[in-house]
């Protein structure tokens, strides 16, 4: 993105297919100069449909997003980091699941 400041874009999905394809969509247009992944909504809402702090307990398809989100952002040089609240960092599945999906994924790249 030239001329703006730089702008991360937090997003979070339930579908691996839906968010590579917004990641593409992203990067394919220039719109953010990175991704955010939301795993920290405590929001009903969002927990309720599997997403946010509740995607982390799903081991295969938190590891399915995250890959499919860093080979989407991969193509565009766009970086992914992991978003979360402190009190969902802090739980043990969390702490055990989430930096080393992160790692895999990222080192496969």
């Amino acid at each position: 993105m030239t001329g703006v400041q730089t702008c991360a874009l937090p997003i979070y999905a339930v579908d691996p297919t839906v968010l590579a394809k917004a990641v593409d969509l992203l990067g394919s247009e220039d719109l953010a100069d990175h991704i955010d992944l939301n795993f920290g909504c405590p929001v009903p809402k969002v927990t309720r449909r599997g997403g946010g702090a509740a995607l982390p307990y799903k081991r295969k398809l938190f590891s399915a997003i995250v890959e499919s989100s860093i080979k989407a952002a991969s193509k565009y040089g766009l970086p992914v980091a992991r978003r979360a609240r402190r009190s969902s960092i802090t739980s043990p599945m969390r702490c055990v699941t989430s930096p080393p999906v992160m790692r895999k994924a990222t080192s496969s790249t």
